[in-house]
């Protein structure tokens, strides 16, 4: 089942995906913590009948749920199956994250929120991973930013907690099964999760054809395999 209707209301609902009973809990969940502000019209633009300036929306307050907006692009992309990958998604955990809404989505802005409080705001919240869109500020230009030493930065920042950031920059040459992944991205993004989740995941990967394409390369910058004690 792909489409609904509702019985009263004029109102078709439509999916790519079946919409089972977890995937209805979820829009209903995101409906209730966001209302429509994820809602975009036929013609691409934001749709929000609380407002009345449209314009001026589009110039300022909405300018952070465009940013995700394009970045949930992304993710559809690394959701779906891909042969690079043996025929199972770019991300193949993303999916789940995001229907049982347990991944924190935002932008940071550095200029506004220190490295500190955008940690803290994520530790305190219900989520279990976050991803972080970065935008770039007076100071700060991200096309600039050399995404392995930056990740060490973070990392060093986080090794007193349970959690692990990677940084992904479609700036940097990088390919996996002979795919520019990251090159897709719209903005260098920062993901954080439980280091123990990321192990699991990992683990569980290489009991799979996930990797069966990569090149030597890849497979030793991706640290594919755990050194040998």
């Amino acid at each position: 089942m792909k489409k609904i209707r509702h019985s009263v209301l004029p109102i078709t609902l439509e999916s790519k995906d079946k919409l089972t009973g977890d995937f209805l809990n979820s829009i209903e969940t995101q409906m209730t913590n966001n209302g429509w502000g994820k809602w975009v019209d036929e013609y691409g633009n934001w749709f929000d009948p609380l407002y009345k300036n449209y314009r001026q929306l589009e110039l300022f307050d909405k300018a952070d749920e465009q940013m995700i907006w394009e970045t949930e692009e992304y993710f559809d992309y690394l959701e779906k199956p891909n042969d690079a990958f043996s025929g199972m998604p770019v991300c193949p955990f993303l999916k789940p994250e995001r229907i049982n809404d347990r991944l924190m989505v935002k932008v940071w802005n550095p200029t506004d929120t220190s490295l500190n409080d955008l940690f803290e705001e994520f530790f305190d919240s219900k989520y279990s991973s976050a991803l972080f869109i970065c935008r770039d500020s007076e100071n700060l230009e991200w096309k600039n930013v050399t995404r392995k030493s930056y990740q060490n930065t973070l990392q060093d920042f986080l090794k007193h907690t349970d959690y692990k950031a990677l940084c992904f920059s479609p700036y940097e040459e990088w390919s996996a099964g002979g795919e520019e992944t990251r090159k897709k991205s719209p903005y260098f993004l920062i993901n954080v999760a439980e280091r123990k989740e990321l192990d699991k995941a990992h683990k569980g990967l290489l009991k799979t054809k996930y990797f069966e394409k990569f090149d030597d390369k890849e497979i030793k910058k991706l640290k594919v395999y755990p050194k040998k004690k």
